[in-house]
């Protein structure tokens, strides 16, 4: 049973969640029985506001909640399955219906994930994009939006975080696993007989090749530039701004993700939906951060940016 991270394309989640797949892994190859001992994923629990907000009497029928919670991937695949995940194409599907449906005025996107692969994630982002032409989108990240969540969320009109989680991790990388020392030891040899060479470039039997290698970077680089330009586009910032003051790869927690412009405001999934559903139709969320708190950290922010850099700060 092959149980691991896709390796052929640009990875888009945190390295912590990689390597806790990779070492689970190991372990189910071990022991392959293992593999039913795993709890299965619990569903979100997106509806849970929704039915406080009702038994209180809220209008909630103009608001639509969805969810991207788990590794993000284009089709649920074994990974996905065992481990819970997000089904881009399910979603965009039931993105397109909530934006068609005249009685929806607002679509609130809960957030829970470390991140996904490539595939599917600039598609599902022009899909939010194209819902917003008709509907307000909000993206309520509980507790997690990192890498490719990261990237959707900021898609979005407004983000709102929970005052303990966290966002980023803006970046993009490959996997080679090669396993040839393990074969050696197993006394197993894998030959490929292969034209042209290149058609099994990156095998895992074999040290990576240099021309297969050249490519992974190429490739990661051209995700990781066009990963910026979306989250620049989106927080309406500057690429470099990004690539310096949006964390440089690592998760950013809320404080400091509200500090430097990555969400609009701090608070939780019930919090955002019931002032939606207690909004309707206007469909707009005003965050528990005042805005001229935003204001001040981020000035403050600034002021820390000159002062790094040894300019005098204004008085």
């Amino acid at each position: 049973m092959q149980l691991q991270l896709p390796s052929d394309r640009p990875l888009l989640v945190t390295q912590q969640k990689a390597f806790e797949v990779q070492a689970l892994a190991r372990a189910i190859r071990a022991d392959p029985g293992a593999f039913a001992k795993f709890p299965k994923p619990e569903a979100p629990r997106v509806h849970l506001a929704v039915q406080k907000s009702q038994a209180a009497g809220r209008n909630s029928s103009s608001v639509t909640c969805l969810a991207l919670t788990g590794f993000l991937e284009f089709r649920q695949s074994l990974f996905g399955a065992l481990f819970g995940g997000t089904d881009l194409e399910n979603f965009g599907y039931q993105l397109d219906q909530a934006a068609a449906n005249q009685g929806v005025k607002c679509i609130l996107i809960l957030i829970d994930s470390p991140g996904g692969e490539i595939t599917g994630i600039p598609e599902t982002a022009d899909k939010i994009l194209e819902a917003r032409k008709s509907k307000t989108v909000i993206a309520a990240v509980s507790p997690m939006a990192c890498s490719a969540a990261y990237w959707l969320a900021c898609c979005c009109d407004q983000i709102v975080l929970m005052p303990s989680g966290e966002v980023g991790a803006i970046g993009a990388y490959v996997f080679h696993w090669e396993q040839s020392r393990a074969l050696d030891e197993e006394g197993i040899t894998v030959t490929f007989v292969a034209k042209p060479r290149l058609k099994v470039g990156g095998n895992v039997y074999e040290p990576l090749d240099p021309a297969r290698r050249e490519d992974m970077e190429q490739e990661v680089s051209e995700t990781y530039s066009r990963f910026v330009a979306a989250v620049a586009k989106g927080r309406k910032v500057s690429a470099s701004t990004v690539r310096e003051d949006f964390g440089g790869g690592l998760i950013v927690r809320a404080q400091q993700a509200l500090k430097v412009g990555m969400v609009d405001g701090l608070g939780t999934f019930e919090q955002v939906y019931r002032q939606l559903a207690a909004d309707a139709p206007a469909g707009r969320m005003q965050a528990s951060t005042s805005n001229a708190e935003v204001l001040r950290l981020r000035r403050q922010h600034e002021l820390d940016k000159l002062g790094s850099r040894g300019i005098p700060r204004p008085k």
